[in-house]
C-alpha cells in the first residue's frame, strides 16, 4: 500500500508541475530571439563544422600552410553563410539588401576571420600545439561574437526575425 501511496504522490507532484511546464513551453515558443539563436546555430554550427573541417583537413592532410588554409576556410564559408543566415537566420532577402547588409556581414566576418587566425596563430604557431586545438575557440567563441553583432548591426536590432 505503502508503494501505490508513494506512487500517487509522484503523479500527483508531475500535474502541479504542468501547468508551469507548459507556461514554460508557451513562452519559448513565442521568443522570436530564441528561435532566431537556435536558427543560427543549427546553420553557423554546419557552417563552423564545414570550416573546421576544411581548415584541418588541408592542414594536417594536404600540408597547407595553417593560416592559408584557415583562409580558404573562411572564404569558402563566409559565402555559404551569407547566403544561408541572411535569408533564414535573420529574414532578410540578400537580394534586397545586398549594398549594407553585404557589406557589414563581411566586416564581421572579416573580424571572426581575424579572431579565428588569432587562435590558429597562438595555439599552433606560438604554442606549438596541435592543429587541433584552435578548433576549440573557433566553435565557441567565435560564433557568439559573430551572432551578437551580426543581430546588432548586420541585420539591424533583431527587427527582421
Amino acid at each position: 500500500r505503502q508503494a501505490h501511496r508513494d506512487r500517487e504522490g509522484k503523479a500527483g507532484n508531475r500535474d502541479e508541475a504542468r501547468p508551469h511546464m507548459m507556461s514554460i513551453v508557451r513562452r519559448v515558443r513565442g521568443n522570436a530571439l530564441f528561435w532566431q539563436l537556435v536558427r543560427y546555430i543549427v546553420i553557423g554550427g554546419g557552417i563552423t563544422a564545414y570550416g573546421a573541417a576544411v581548415y584541418w583537413l588541408l592542414a594536417e592532410f594536404a600540408g597547407v600552410a595553417p593560416l592559408v588554409a584557415n583562409t580558404i576556410a573562411f572564404v569558402t564559408g563566409v559565402v555559404i553563410g551569407y547566403v544561408l543566415h541572411s535569408r533564414l537566420s535573420f529574414g532578410v532577402d540578400p537580394a534586397h539588401a545586398v549594398g549594407r547588409t553585404t557589406t557589414r556581414f563581411a566586416l564581421v566576418n572579416l573580424l571572426g576571420f581575424a579572431m579565428n587566425s588569432l587562435w590558429v596563430w597562438l595555439l599552433v604557431e606560438r604554442l606549438d600545439g596541435p592543429t587541433w586545438w584552435p578548433i576549440v575557440p573557433m566553435v565557441c567563441v567565435t560564433p557568439l561574437t559573430t551572432f551578437a553583432l551580426h543581430r546588432s548591426w548586420t541585420f539591424g536590432q533583431g527587427n527582421h526575425a
